[in-house]
């Protein structure tokens, strides 16, 4: 598959390209130095880390299509992979492997919760083991998708003219982009009032602690730092939905 793209400059190829490239690198590398500190038999056994394992997978994966297939196809302006792995590896990309960032988010808001509220009523060997089981529910949930969609020709593809995916159908593709904003506000509404639950009872451990004041400060300071973080993390999905919805209409 080789359109040919009158839209784009040759300076705008090769700035998209190496951008690209250099980003896709960036985020694989550093990804996989959380995979394999995670990846240690000692480190699975903890439900967290289990959930920071499979996020880095997920993040690998849409760092493999940038650096193998995007990156390399807008430098060389010839979509080299045929027209069937060009539609699979974009629901992978846009729809699948997308779904992973909010599910992964709200499930390990979750685990803080149980770890927070619930810190001797549930063990570390029982949090594992619900963590796993839901990680791959979330993988089933994101491979599901993809397959339906595929399946019933609700393609995206990547596009040399626009640089950017495309849809195959504009209707159904626009369902499945209203169906996804929609799941993935859901989700970060929950996660967010899940990590405020979060937040107010550090808050309450900090207050009745017995530390000293310095102590306790650098904790209360720490846990709004890492509110603020993940609160961002949320709702980076949705903002792109928007920006998504907004750019393909």
């Amino acid at each position: 598959m080789s359109p040919d793209n009158s839209t784009v400059t040759e300076k705008q190829l090769a700035i998209a390209g190496y951008s690209t490239l250099s980003i896709s690198a960036i985020g694989l590398s550093l990804n996989l130095l959380i995979f394999f500190k995670f990846a240690s038999p000692r480190q699975i056994s903890n439900g967290f880390y289990v959930l920071c394992l499979s996020k880095s997978i997920s993040n690998s994966i849409i760092c493999l299509i940038g650096l193998c297939w995007v990156g390399p196809a807008i430098l060389i302006n010839h979509l080299f992979l045929p027209i069937f792995f060009n539609k699979l590896l974009g629901q992978l990309n846009e729809y699948g492997i997308y779904l992973m960032g909010p599910l992964t988010q709200l499930l390990m808001a979750i685990d803080r919760f149980l770890i927070i509220f619930f810190p001797l009523g549930i063990s570390d060997r029982q949090r594992c083991r619900v963590s796993v089981f839901s990680i791959s529910l979330c993988w089933l949930i994101c491979f599901g998708f993809v397959g339906i969609t595929y399946k019933y020709k609700c393609w995206v593809y990547y596009s040399l003219k626009s640089l950017n995916y495309e849809a195959e159908n504009e209707e159904c593709d626009q369902m499945n982009l209203n169906i996804l904003s929609y799941f993935c506000i859901s989700l970060a509404a929950s996660t967010i009032t899940i990590q405020l639950s979060n937040f107010v009872g550090i808050m309450s451990l900090s207050s009745k602690s017995s530390s000293s004041n310095s102590t306790s400060n650098a904790q209360r300071r720490r846990s709004i730092r890492l509110f603020i973080q993940c609160v961002i993390q949320d709702c980076l999905h949705v903002f792109d939905l928007l920006n998504s919805n907004n750019y393909f209409k």
